[in-house]
């Protein structure tokens, strides 16, 4: 079978104005973006349609700007599902005990540092940490309901715009201009998804305005070597939503 790439090989080695053209257009539709949506989160009067509101913008933009070109070269594909679905399977398995481990160990470390208690993940109470630690679910997880479902809203209005518009388009754009030179895992990788997961970071900072949310560049590398390994947005968008649910049932489950 042959390697899946991040952009289609006839376009990898840009030419320099090309390169430059390329850079310029992500330059233009991430500050675009990332001004728009920090401007909606400031707008208290749209709080309840900010997320419906960057969702259609991180949605709609990139197919805008991608409408003379084949999405399936973004990663706006369910092929191949099978390999999609066994990554995202093993990813999990080795990913969420491990942030498990360091979600504790950090909030340990955080509640009995005074300095660092801003820093915690949750709330610090009196106590050993695992003391704290008792499952519980967020509200509407598994309603029935599809207006209330939240791992239905995760999927479809953050999860799902984000990763086609920070991994579809971004990381496969720049991949045109800084074609990826290593592999790793079999995923072929290079500054595209590097640039990509740190420009995902600080739109998350120029949005929220908390400095706390640059973490989110590691988990945008594994969502990004996950579109990469696949050549899908698939498996990345799956394990998005799955990790806000998650960091939202630990968060409930060491803190109530």
């Amino acid at each position: 079978m042959p390697a899946v790439t991040e952009s289609p090989p006839a376009r990898g080695d840009a030419p320099a104005p090309g390169r430059l053209a390329v850079l310029t257009e992500v330059a233009l539709a991430y500050g675009g973006a990332t001004l728009a949506a920090a401007a909606l989160y400031r707008l208290r009067a749209l709080d309840e349609w900010f997320h419906v509101l960057v969702a259609a913008l991180f949605l709609y933009l990139p197919a805008w700007l991608l409408r003379d070109r084949d999405l399936a070269d973004y990663g706006v594909t369910t092929r191949p599902l099978g390999r999609s679905l066994a990554l995202l399977a093993a990813t999990v398995a080795v990913v969420f005990p491990l942030f498990l481990l360091g979600f504790v160990a950090w909030q340990a470390v955080a509640c009995g540092t005074p300095w660092l208690r801003a820093l915690a993940p949750t709330g610090c109470e009196p106590g050993p940490v695992l003391s704290h630690l008792h499952l519980r679910w967020p509200p509407s997880l598994v309603t029935l309901d599809p207006r209330r479902n939240l791992l239905l809203a995760e999927l479809l209005v953050v999860a799902l715009p984000e990763e086609l518009f920070f991994r579809g388009y971004l990381q496969g754009r720049l991949a045109e201009a800084l074609p990826a030179t290593r592999r790793l895992l079999g995923a072929p990788v290079g500054w595209a998804l590097v640039l990509a997961s740190a420009l995902f970071a600080l739109s998350h900072l120029a949005v929220q305005g908390s400095v706390t949310t640059l973490a989110v560049f590691f988990p945008g590398l594994v969502f990004g070597w996950m579109r990469a390994r696949t050549g899908s947005i698939l498996a990345g968008t799956l394990f998005h939503a799955l990790c806000n649910v998650y960091i939202d049932t630990l968060a409930r489950s060491l803190h109530g």
